[in-house]
């Protein structure tokens, strides 16, 4: 009868892949949503931006770390360098930002705050960079 209870309570928690294991969501911010917050708003003229920053957009107000971290390497996958060059500055530009993040995430996800903070300042510095301050 014992026998039969922990079978079955091992069956139910292995169907959940996690066991009795609940990891919360944690909340995340990118540092793109608080450099740049009106860029993450609807087009005051209606105009709808390229793919491209639409999914760099969906990535960078992501609430949560894990969606934040999947949809980063999402974007990194999906508009890396072709042949060794990217299409133009602006990929190049979201895509290294899009590095950074994924990068800061991971940390995040570690607990390794001292890289996150510093993946938090190198994305502050490449901020500093490309608006030319």
């Amino acid at each position: 009868m014992i026998l039969a209870i922990a079978l079955g309570l091992c069956s139910a928690n292995a169907q959940n892949g996690l066991g009795d294991i609940r990891i919360p969501p944690i909340a995340y911010t990118s540092v793109w949503a608080e450099l740049y917050p009106n860029t993450l708003k609807a087009s005051p003229n209606g105009a709808t931006p390229p793919p491209m920053f639409l999914e760099f957009y969906e990535a960078a107000k992501s609430p949560r770390l894990r969606t934040a971290k999947r949809r980063w390497q999402q974007f990194e996958s999906k508009y890396g360098p072709v042949d060794g060059g990217f299409e133009d500055a602006a990929q190049e530009r979201l895509w290294k930002w899009a590095e950074l993040e994924l990068k800061r995430c991971s940390y995040l996800l570690d607990k390794d705050e001292a890289r996150a903070k510093g993946m938090g300042i190198a994305l502050r510095n490449y901020a500093a960079e490309q608006d030319g301050g």
